[in-house]
Order: C-alpha cells, then sequence, then structure tokens
C-alpha cells in the first residue's frame, strides 16, 4: 500500500504470480457525474456446471457469484483518461484505446468539454500536471513508438481495429484543442 498526494491519495497493490491489481483510492476528487450500481461478472457466470463439478468445487462456487458494485459512470471515465493524457509527462497507449473504445459506445470527447476542462483543471493544482499540460498542449504525439512499444501493446486484450489509428489523429487534434481551451481559460 502507498500514499501519495499528501495523503490524498492510496494506492493497493495486489500481486498473485506476475498479475497485477492495482486499486486507487482518491480522497478528494471531485466527481463530474455520479457513480452507477454494476453487476460484476464472474469466470463462472452463465456456466453450467455438472453435478459433479458442484460437488468437487460446491465450497468454492460462492467465490464465483456475480456480485453488485459502485463504478464510475462511462462519462467519467473519458474525463479522466482526458485528464491522464492531458497532464501525464508520457501519454500511455491504452489511454487512447479506452477512448477509442469509449467512442465506439457514443461517449465523445467533443460532448464533454466542459467537465474534461473542470476535471483537468482541478489536477492543475500540482505544478507538474501544469508542466505536463503546457508540453502536451505544443507536442502531443501520438507516434509510431507509442503505438508499436511492445508492453504499452501488451496491455490490451486484443488487436486494435484498423480504424484505431484514424481515431488517434482526430483524437490528437481534439485533446489539442482543449489543452488550448484550458491553458487560455476558455471551454
Amino acid at each position: 500500500m502507498e500514499f501519495g498526494g499528501g495523503g490524498r491519495m492510496a494506492t493497493f497493490k495486489l500481486w498473485k504470480g506476475s498479475e497485477l491489481l492495482k486499486i486507487q483510492a482518491n480522497f478528494v476528487e471531485k466527481l463530474q457525474f455520479p457513480p452507477k450500481v454494476v453487476r460484476a461478472r464472474t469466470l463462472l457466470d452463465g456456466v453450467k456446471l455438472s453435478r459433479d463439478e458442484q460437488a468437487y468445487f460446491g465450497e468454492f462456487l460462492d467465490l464465483y457469484r456475480p456480485f453488485e458494485l459502485m463504478a464510475y459512470d462511462e462519462r467519467e471515465i473519458l474525463c479522466e483518461k482526458v485528464r491522464a493524457i492531458l497532464t501525464r509527462r508520457a501519454q500511455k497507449l491504452r489511454d487512447f484505446y479506452d477512448l477509442f473504445v469509449l467512442a465506439m459506445h457514443g461517449f465523445r470527447l467533443r460532448d464533454l468539454r466542459e467537465e474534461i476542462a473542470e476535471k483537468v483543471r482541478a489536477s492543475l493544482y500540482y505544478k507538474k500536471y501544469r508542466n505536463n499540460l503546457e508540453q502536451n498542449r505544443k507536442e502531443l504525439e501520438v507516434n509510431a513508438g507509442l503505438l508499436e512499444n511492445p508492453f504499452e501493446r501488451g496491455l490490451l486484450v486484443e488487436e486494435p481495429r484498423k480504424d484505431f489509428e484514424d481515431f488517434l489523429k482526430l483524437a490528437r487534434e481534439e485533446l489539442r484543442d482543449v489543452a488550448n481551451d484550458i491553458i487560455s481559460g476558455g471551454t
């Protein structure tokens, strides 16, 4: 467990072998949209087990029942992804891919510019984020190096669709416009 941001954030890292589950709790972030209740599925969700399987694994089956939890609204996720892209020193392919997936489901950056601006402005309390925003506004690049980075590519569950690269070109311009608006005090 790590504390960061002057005690404003806690990060829990749970390891099993080489697999990592990272949970971050932010104690001061203002959400733009109310969280929602979602149903988390498990590996056995919808799987019919035989009587033998039920008998053999019976004591463990309760651990594999679907459950409900509070989750970010998709619009909140979009705003947070844009904040991360604009205020990080280096961009991460997975953030762009998440924006792409959200766009495929009808969640577009241009529809949430005010909420994005508010989220980014809240992070500008920290000098490093202000500096990164200014740098990214000038040099936001989604280049082949990022697209072909083996570590970043390895984090994607499936190969991106062919139109992902076209999306990146448009997203870069929209992101630069949002950064310019934030710095100039617009939006």
